[in-house]
């Protein structure tokens, strides 16, 4: 029953990775929906393999970008700016992450709690899809701090 679950499992994540959803969420919903015994060590198999290999792909396909701006770095202040952008808004999610992490792992990796938020999730995509504006900032150097702290 555990290899027929992590076929299943493995398909679902590898399909829901790229997309702007959820996989892990996903792949919570469906264990409980299919009665999968959704074990730690499968969670994390699933998340290294899954995941790493995702961020693997994008460090592979942005590579030429990312080398190049290690070379910029010392002279040229856009990039060094760019980076702060990336920091800024990193730093407060992750201390939040760290206080917080055996609550949210707790309460909200629940099978109803993951299964509202995915449906809420997808009537916001629905919404601001619906819009159609035109982006204020085009450029990650010309992020200001209210987007560095809000994205």
């Amino acid at each position: 029953m555990e290899f027929i679950a992590a076929i299943i499992l493995g398909i679902v994540l590898g399909i829901s990775e790229f997309l702007p959803v959820s996989s892990v969420g996903h792949s919570l919903v469906l264990s409980s929906l299919l009665s999968f015994p959704p074990t730690q060590a499968l969670r994390n198999t699933f998340a290294v393999f899954i995941e790493g290999g995702a961020l693997l792909a994008v460090v592979l396909h942005y590579s030429r970008d990312l080398l190049k701006q290690a070379r910029q770095f010392s002279t040229d202040a856009t990039v060094r700016q760019l980076w702060l952008n990336v920091v800024i808004a990193f730093v407060p999610v992750g201390i939040v992450g760290l206080i917080l992490h055996d609550w949210v792992e707790k309460v909200l990796f629940s099978p109803v709690v993951v299964g509202i938020s995915l449906i809420g999730g997808g009537l916001v995509f629905l919404v601001v899809e619906r819009r159609r504006q035109a982006p204020r900032t085009l450029r990650l150097e010309d992020m200001t701090l209210g987007h560095r702290l809000c994205s």
